[in-house]
């Protein structure tokens, strides 16, 4: 039963009385249990899934994905425009989130050749699963949404396939990890950030704001965790070092699980080994 009276597609101004309490609540725990038991049970049987089948699913990925999001903001926006009089919400829905990147490089993982496949593949088997897991943990979404809402169950459903999609493509064993994704993965994250961090300069001068930090590349106010600290550490007055340094801080999670899918590549075939000799 819904605590609060709403509907599955309301708006966040329909809304009475919400200030985020779904954050971390029953269903959202329920939902993130529900969905780690999923991936570790579709791990355990990735074995029996052919290529050809990971490829069809990126292809359609390709397609439905971007669907998925941009409905969203289409929504929203209307929303805020049309029904409520507003203006388009500039800081928050324009589709250049570190997460947008999983929209982005799917073309290349799905449709792409050589040197743009190997690099969209290796970003989404690293930094796509880092950011998709911190976004589906801390589902920023339900600090204006509930969960039982439309922008809250595409948001979920979103990051959900974020980590799906690069769990799938280690654990099939699609795409091969070496070290060399993680370079792979920055160098995609540093692309990004030549463009989207000077579009934060540009809609803070022109809104007149200065909370306008998509990717967290103007002040890293938003970030659970360091790059803030990074900000004020460097201060207002080297905001330009402090964007540069927190393009290239996305190295460490790049590194990182670019460790965990060769780890998890070495379980796996150490795991198909011991199936095969018994």
């Amino acid at each position: 039963m819904n605590k609060l009276d709403y509907e599955f597609f309301d708006h966040k101004n329909e809304i009475e009385g919400y200030t985020g309490q779904d954050m971390f609540d029953i269903e959202h725990i329920v939902f993130m249990l529900a969905s780690f038991a999923l991936m570790i049970l579709f791990c355990v049987f990735a074995g029996k899934i052919s290529h050809d089948s990971v490829s069809k699913y990126l292809k359609a990925a390709s397609i439905f994905v971007p669907v998925i999001d941009w409905a969203k903001i289409i929504w929203e926006s209307y929303h805020d425009v049309v029904v409520y009089d507003g203006s388009l919400n500039l800081s928050g829905l324009i589709p250049v989130y570190a997460c947008s990147l999983f929209v982005y490089t799917l073309p290349f993982a799905a449709w792409g050749k050589g040197k743009p496949r190997e690099i969209a593949l290796s970003f989404l088997g690293t930094l796509c699963i880092f950011f998709g897991l911190t976004n589906f943990i801390y589902l920023n979404v339900l600090n204006t949404y509930p969960f039982f809402t439309y922008a809250s169950a595409t948001s979920a459903v979103f990051h959900f396939l974020m980590v799906f999609t690069g769990v799938l493509i280690i654990s099939t064993g699609y795409w091969r990890p070496t070290w060399k994704a993680a370079l792979q993965a920055e160098i995609v994250m540093l692309l990004y950030s030549a463009f989207v961090g000077p579009l934060n300069y540009y809609l803070n001068d022109l809104l007149n704001v200065d909370y306008v930090d998509y990717c967290f590349l103007y002040s890293g106010q938003s970030c659970p965790v360091i790059l803030h600290d990074i900000y004020k550490l460097f201060g207002e007055g080297l905001r330009p070092l402090y964007t540069v340094t927190a393009s290239v801080c996305y190295t460490v999670p790049a590194v990182v699980f670019t460790a965990l899918a060769i780890g998890a590549s070495v379980l796996k075939k150490r795991f198909q080994k011991k199936l095969a000799n018994r």
